[in-house]
């Protein structure tokens, strides 16, 4: 569970002997320990046995051990910080690590009141050992430890504490009249609304219990949080299980992972955007427990967000007087709470099992175990609630057009299961034709349709994760790439570009050769590939609007203030140029809040397309043109290298895509074969991804494969060992540099 106890005390003072005592020593890391991995026993003058480490050792020694403790509290384990420790700056580090992970702090002051003469002695039996200290060394730390005592602020504890600190003991909820639990909500405001209306809000005669995954993925973030905390405060009747989803925004708003999880950016967004203060989303993390245990009915009831197998529960349940039970989580990390007892290769690689074959394996004879999270694997639909004997899975896919799952049992142990879904995107109008645009979007599984916030009638349709991720692609879900339709009649009133893809990337083209036969005869063009993030800007309702590919988010609205910014009183002639041709602008937005893989300097837009507002795409490049020309904007240049494709257009490509690779840029898209596109991205460019994709891992505390692009950058940075000096202040809250860190690991 998420506790870390900070042992403080001079060599000889007990520390490991203690941890060992405890039976805690697979809860402890310790400086020394990664001393041994890296040394070699040598012997002194005396022919005792020494450590020797190389030159310079000790810098990998204390990076490792950094990785280390920062791994452990990813994974949400109980840690024993097991180092002298003298003051607080030792560890401070560490424990702000900690608490931004939602851990409790405790110190325990392993030297007390020992003498240097009690400590000397101590130290001694260990002479002829490796561990052996020099006497002056421990009087030296002796001293240090007690002079440091007044700088630290957590609150002492002993190692007798740890299981007592960890134990989650069973509520009697007999007082209540019926117990509800409510399954994972996925940001999905509505069916909560439903479920809140059902039961006349909070009832307090009703204690109301949460499995987890309040936010992501659903439409309505901000409307979650204002249901179950109107006021900035959840009612007491109302228990919140964690969930991994709850854990991603505990990481993001902590500033603990610069990267990733783009649904739960979009939740934070959304929150904040509604007026709420990062403050209030901490104190309703805060509430968050790791399991619920209760009495009720006449049953013991477990509620986990994911569910634990048997084994472990027999191994964590206490049982104390008139049966009341308790549950010891010291050896149970946060994590496995949050992806369930899984199969031993998904737990390696820090996944969940899903298939509904796990159920079973879940069922308790003296249990009943209610959670969320998992109801079948991608290619299984959810299965029914009662997944298994005294097994009740919440999870069904809200978000996707399932329902939100609520089991109520009742005082005399009546269990009732009710759905609540979630109010879809229909087409109305002119759209409820299912040949209509909006219909078609709307039917399509691999495009997600949602409102978009402040603009009533209009829809965003971009494709799913799993489309990318799979590679599921047809000319709907490829079109589907911030295209903004009006549901009334399925009209276009903004839209990006139709999907395209890399050089190499199925089900474009595979090599540049095949980008020159398939154009044979027919115009290649090249324009470079700015690196910034994609900007959309229409006039809907007599206005300018500036999109990101999802519709009105914390990057469109930045994107417009630069916009703006560059138009200065210009903004009005603009729209009504564009307004004029029925067309979309789309811009790359250069922002330093928001580096990605190239450094293309200061905040700019840079305009890249004119595209017209209709359903089939096409380029409208005399309006670029005139915008690029009377507004002033850095446009890149159309590089004509072939009027007419054929063997000299290849070795013109393979000439710019040189050029490409000693500029550092990100590449260049190539337009061919009548109005086909795709992209080329350099070898540069994919090498700084790669690493960017190897440090967001290694920062999350997730094992990193050190082999192929990037593995050469995420070495010299294990070197270096942090991102001090590299991080920014992003749009969502602390991002790394990475073009400035990639820039710096290489000159080093």
């Amino acid at each position: 569970m998420r506790t870390m106890f900070v042992l403080r005390g001079a060599p000889g003072a007990g520390k490991s002997t203690l941890i060992r005592r405890h039976r805690l020593d697979g809860l402890a890391v310790g400086l020394d320990d990664f001393r041994r991995l890296f040394s070699a026993v040598f012997t002194d003058l005396d022919g005792a046995p020494t450590l020797a480490m190389t030159f310079g050792a000790e810098k990998q020694v204390v990076a490792a051990f950094k990785a280390a403790v920062a791994a452990r509290i990813r994974q949400g384990a109980t840690l024993l910080l097991d180092c002298t420790n003298p003051s607080r700056k030792s560890y401070r580090e560490f424990a702000s690590l900690a608490r931004r992970c939602g851990y409790r702090v405790y110190v325990v002051d392993v030297q007390g009141d020992l003498t240097d003469a009690e400590l000397i002695e101590r130290n001694e039996t260990r002479r002829g050992s490796p561990d052996y200290v020099e006497p002056g060394v421990v009087t030296d730390i002796a001293a240090r430890v007690r002079g440091g005592s007044a700088s630290v602020t957590e609150p002492a504890v002993s190692l007798d504490d740890v299981r007592r600190l960890n134990t989650v003991e069973e509520m009697d909820a007999s007082g209540y009249e019926r117990l509800v639990v409510v399954g994972d909500v996925q940001s999905c405001a509505g069916a909560l609304a439903g479920v809140k209306d059902f039961y006349g809000g909070w009832d307090p005669a009703t204690l109301f219990v949460f499995v987890g995954d309040l936010f992501d993925r659903g439409p309505d973030a901000a409307g979650v949080m204002d249901l179950i905390a109107p006021d900035g405060t959840v009612p007491d009747n109302v228990i919140l299980v964690e969930g991994n989803h709850d854990e991603h925004l505990r990481m993001l708003i902590g500033e603990v992972r610069p990267g990733g999880w783009p649904d739960t950016r979009a939740s934070l967004g959304q929150i904040l955007a509604a007026g709420r203060g990062r403050g209030e989303i901490e104190a309703l993390l805060a509430r968050m427990v790791p399991l619920v245990g209760l009495r009720f009915a006449g049953e013991h009831i477990l509620i986990t967000h994911a569910g634990l197998d048997p084994a472990t529960i027999d191994r964590i349940t206490v049982e104390g007087e008139g049966g009341r039970l308790a549950w010891d989580l010291t050896e149970v990390p946060m994590l496995q709470l949050l992806l369930g007892s899984s199969e031993r290769s998904a737990v390696f690689q820090g996944r969940s099992s899903y298939a509904r074959a796990v159920e079973e394996r879940l069922s308790h004879p003296r249990i009943l175990q209610i959670h969320g999270h998992r109801n079948g694997a991608r290619c299984e639909e959810p299965g029914p609630a009662l997944a298994a004997p005294n097994v009740y899975t919440l999870e069904h896919r809200v978000e996707n057009g399932g329902h939100l799952a609520v089991l109520e049992i009742g005082a005399d142990g009546a269990r009732t299961l009710r759905a609540f879904e979630q109010e879809r995107v229909e087409p109305a109008g002119a759209a409820a034709d299912p040949t209509s645009l909006v219909a078609r979007m709307s039917a399509h599984p691999e495009v997600r349709v949602r409102r978009v916030e402040g603009l009533p009638g209009v829809l965003a349709c971009n494709f799913t994760k799993r489309a990318f991720t799979k590679g599921i692609w047809d000319e709907t879900s490829c079109r589907a790439r911030g295209l903004f339709l009006r549901e009334a009649d399925s009209r276009v009133v903004a839209r990006g570009y139709d999907k395209f893809f890399n050089i190499g990337q199925p089900p474009g083209p595979a090599d540049l050769e095949e980008v020159v036969r398939a154009g044979a005869g027919r115009p290649l063009t090249v324009r470079r590939k700015w690196n910034g993030y994609l900007g959309i800007v229409s006039v809907i309702d007599g206005r300018l609007r500036v999109f990101s590919k999802s519709g009105v988010t914390a990057y469109s609205e930045h994107a417009r203030c630069l916009l703006e910014a560059h138009l200065g009183g210009r903004v009005d002639e603009l729209a009504a140029l564009i307004a004029r041709a029925d067309a979309s602008l789309t811009f790359e937005v250069i922002s330093r809040r928001d580096p990605h893989i190239i450094d293309e300097g200061d905040d700019k837009v840079v305009l890249l397309d004119a595209v017209r507002n209709q359903e089939d795409m096409e380029l409208v490049d005399d309006l670029r043109r005139e915008v690029a020309e009377d507004f002033d904007f850095v446009c890149p240049p159309v590089e004509v290298l072939s009027p007419a494709a054929d063997d000299a257009a290849l070795t013109a490509l393979v000439s710019r895509a040189r050029r490409a690779e000693e500029d550092q840029e990100e590449g260049f898209v190539i337009t061919y074969a009548g109005g086909a596109m795709t992209k080329y991205k350099s070898a540069y460019y994919r090498e700084v991804k790669a690493f960017r994709s190897l440090l967001t891992r290694h920062l999350a505390g997730s094992p990193v494969r050190m082999a192929g692009p990037g593995s050469d950058l995420m070495r010299a940075f294990l070197d270096r060992g942090t991102t001090e000096g590299f991080m920014v202040e992003g749009l969502l809250g602390p991002v790394v540099n990475i073009p400035a860190l990639a820039a710096s690991l290489r000159d080093a």
